[in-house]
């Protein structure tokens, strides 16, 4: 998916619709993991990320206990779906930004919930103090009782506030 994202790029670079020395990626969900991966799995392809609500560790998600997750899910259908944390346990770490962090060298501009249950907090948090442990360039945004989504306009204003002023930063012209 992540070279699907990629090639989706140069198609529109190819077209004109995109200048390919400008481009961000930019998700929430699974869609915030991808946006974390596409700078490990394409480094010139972007030139900064954003992620809400990103899966960061997928070692966590077979392990946390305080996630709406069902442990059913964590036995019989992630193993298949995502890879066995015990069979396919190297192959999970090359798919995790957050064992992979130190080779992201763009701008990330990471925002979670602390009330996330699908994908809790502690995927931020560990992902930020390893990105600022590796030198990355990252901006942090915690929202108060938001969940896996926007609930509160006056955030979702602030994040896209941030979005903005972060893009204007970090897509100006060289």
């Amino acid at each position: 998916m992540q070279d699907d994202l990629a090639d989706a790029v140069q198609w529109a670079a190819e077209r004109r619709l995109a200048d390919p020395s400008r481009v961000c990626i930019m998700g929430a969900s699974y869609g915030g993991y991808a946006a974390l991966m596409g700078p490990i799995r394409h480094p010139q392809t972007y030139r900064c990320a954003i992620s809400f609500a990103g899966v960061t560790d997928i070692d966590l998600m077979f392990s946390i206990r305080w996630s709406d997750i069902s442990e059913q899910a964590k036995t019989y259908s992630m193993p298949r779906l995502i890879g066995d944390p015990e069979k396919e346990a190297q192959h999970l770490r090359t798919v995790s930004p957050l064992k992979r962090v130190a080779e992201i060298k763009v701008p990330v501009l990471l925002a979670h919930g602390n009330a996330d249950r699908r994908v809790p907090d502690k995927h931020a948090y560990a992902f930020a103090g390893a990105a600022r442990s590796a030198g990355v360039a990252i901006e942090e945004a915690f929202y108060e009782n938001e969940g896996h989504g926007w609930f509160d306009p006056a955030n979702h204003a602030d994040f896209l506030n941030r979005v903005e002023k972060f893009l204007a930063r970090s897509l100006a012209p060289k």
